[in-house]
């Protein structure tokens, strides 16, 4: 069984050890570090709604941060982490506070990520190199320099959470320049409307090619042969993958839902609760056929029809000769989709319309008996599901949970998803899917802003890429390059963005520890020794060896992104006040008194005051103290 040291000091000094079982860790992460133990192994079960009950779902939230603490916490939850800065800046908007520091992020300039591929691959070019040699670590090492120096936050941490749900992955054939262009179309529809977004992210190569509706073509041609004017039939179907992973991962879910997000239940004569599924086999049979036609954006109109076209149609982008333009450079993999042959005689020879199809029925819905009707157009018929879906019961609850999950908790009460699905069906201005006021609704929630008004195990636990984040903005992280370039951090990290295992993510939004009888906790999925002892050796080291006061460390090359203790230089000689910085910075005003002792009793054993000229012992000082924090389960989970 791994343990976990949080290794304190060389040199000979004692060392705090913070020794904690992976399993250990686990019953404490999910229990949010002050409240061990008790929630997870206790017999009482989470909240039920009082939305349904007549509830009025707590007082309001504070409109601005009173403290420096308050600023942090919100900052954890809407940025990839605080810094002194940050701080200061929503400090100095006073009592418009929070919602002015939305109001500004919304209007911040977008930070990208397909424009400096190209201009690397431009360099590359001029340099005699092979365009092959833009990887996918190009762009993580983009994401991650946008993530610690851009300053458009908000919108970099809805994005995040956007490709947590809409999850393509480098863990396939998709290249660079697929990611890059995938991730620059979340970030330009983070806030705009949850039905667009969902076309945006149908018709996008990367999920096309991702999910197999590239090139689903309709049911009856030969596996061969792909002339649909040919009388060779056979049992080909339809993929179905897209089909289904659009309801249950990135809509609906499996289950039918209260606003509250509880299971609804189906038969209230039985005990316990009967769900109702919300898609048959029927309905993926469906969605599949209307997913039919489509090949890439940059397919040219076809003058005459040649059934090999739809594997092989000719590019806008291909040379005189017919060449194919290299796919570092390649249109088709930066244009949406769009239907075969559209705008020609032959269009949507490959799209499915011959007969009717079973789409999503339930109350009110606006196809009868949730039937489209045999004919149309691949386009319009797609946009006619993708509103079967929109307007589907779920879809809010659904989303809601997810988003709040990825932001602030990953427990919240069902009044909590009642409030926030409420405000996706309808920001108050009659618009169902606001992605702007439902990212407001989130941050802005009683429970999130208000302590009191929050449960025990309100909260949730630092993913890796988080705890490097959080580590590298609160400590002004930077190199000589001016860039961020540490091309293996994905193994370090054993997660990076666009670089799942599977559609599902690196885990569940429904995932417990064992230990855990009722208490979500799906970042802990992914933790296993290797995750855990690698991960804290790459911070270990971060905080050690590659940090410094006032300039770069000459002996690190100019790639190396080192860490500052600039802030916590005058605090050398104040215990106190440096373990305070610290606390705010990684735990935002939180930390446990007594885990503060145990700090301040190592300030007290070190060679600092022996030796208070030394920078090898005033670095120590502070690395020791940074160290121990985010080492443990107290900075582990991000909670009350």
């Amino acid at each position: 069984m791994l343990v976990l040291n949080a290794i304190m000091a060389a040199d000979g000094l004692q060392r705090l050890a913070m020794k904690t079982t992976l399993r250990q860790l686990k019953n404490i992460a999910v229990c949010c570090g002050l409240v061990l133990n008790v929630a997870a192994n206790s017999s009482e079960r989470l909240p039920q709604s009082s939305v349904a009950q007549g509830g009025s779902g707590g007082s309001p939230a504070a409109l601005y941060p009173k403290t420096d603490a308050e600023a942090a916490r919100f900052l954890t939850q809407a940025t990839f982490g605080p810094s002194l800065s940050s701080i200061a800046e929503l400090r100095r908007l006073g009592n418009s506070g929070y919602r002015a520091w939305i109001d500004r992020q919304i209007q911040m300039p977008r930070s990208e990520y397909l424009a400096p591929l190209d201009t690397l691959i431009a360099a590359n070019v001029a340099a005699g190199k092979s365009l092959d040699s833009v990887r996918p670590y190009h762009f993580h090492n983009i994401w991650f320099d946008r993530v610690l120096h851009g300053k458009d936050q908000l919108r970099l941490r809805v994005a995040y959470a956007l490709s947590q749900i809409f999850v393509v992955s480098a863990h396939s054939d998709l290249n660079t320049i697929e990611l890059a262009s995938y991730y620059d179309m979340l970030t330009k529809n983070a806030f705009g409307n949850y039905r667009t977004l969902l076309e945006k992210v149908t018709l996008h190569p990367a999920m096309g090619r991702y999910l197999s509706m590239w090139r689903n073509r309709k049911p009856g041609l030969g596996k061969d042969n792909l002339d649909v004017r040919s009388d060779l039939r056979d049992d080909t179907r339809p993929d179905e993958n897209y089909a289904r992973e659009i309801m249950q991962l990135f809509s609906i879910g499996t289950e039918m839902l209260n606003l509250d997000g509880t299971v609804k239940d189906g038969d209230s004569q039985k005990a316990g609760v009967q769900p109702i599924p919300t898609y048959s086999q029927e309905t993926i049979k469906g969605f599949a056929h209307v997913f039919t036609g489509w090949n890439d954006g940059s397919c040219k109109v076809p003058e005459e029809f040649k059934p090999w076209h739809w594997k092989w149609c000719p590019q806008v982008d291909d040379t005189p000769a017919g060449e194919r333009a290299h796919r570092m450079v390649a249109l088709r993999y930066r244009l949406p989709m769009k239907p075969w042959g559209e705008g020609s005689p032959y269009a949507d020879a490959f799209h499915a319309k011959a007969t009717s199809k079973q789409l999503l029925n339930y109350p009110d819905v606006r196809l009868p008996g949730g039937v489209l009707p045999a004919g149309g157009t691949a386009r319009g018929n797609m946009a006619r599901a993708l509103d079967n879906i929109f307007y589907h019961p779920n879809v809010a609850p659904f989303i809601a949970r997810l988003f709040i999950q990825r932001l602030t908790t990953s427990n919240p009460t069902p009044d909590y998803v009642a409030r926030v699905a409420g405000v996706f069906e309808n920001n108050g201005r009659g618009v169902r899917g606001d992605l702007d006021a439902t990212v407001r609704a989130i941050l802005l929630d009683p429970e999130a802003r208000d302590k009191s008004q929050a449960p025990a195990y309100f909260g949730k636990v630092r993913e890796p890429i988080i705890r490097v984040a959080n580590l590298y903005r609160a400590l002004d992280a930077g190199s000589r390059s001016g860039r961020f370039e540490e091309a293996w951090i994905g193994d370090r990290t054993q997660q990076m963005v666009l670089d799942a295992p599977s559609v599902f993510n690196y885990y569940l939004p429904a995932y417990r520890s064992p230990n855990a009888r009722h208490i979500l906790a799906p970042e802990l999925q992914m933790m296993t020794d290797s995750q855990v002892s690698t991960l804290n050796r790459f911070l270990e080291g971060k905080i050690y060896w590659d940090s410094y006061f006032g300039g770069f460390n000459p002996d690190k090359n100019e790639k190396t992104t080192q860490l500052s203790f600039n802030a916590f230089k005058p605090l050398l000689n104040q215990p106190r006040a440096l373990v305070d910085k610290i606390d705010l910075l990684f735990t935002y005003g939180s930390m446990p008194p007594w885990f503060k002792d145990e700090l301040l009793q190592t300030i007290a054993r070190d060679k600092y005051n022996q030796h208070p000229d030394s920078e090898h012992y005033q670095r120590l000082r502070v690395a020791n103290i940074i160290w121990l924090t985010v080492a443990s389960p107290i900075y582990l989970v991000e909670g009350y």
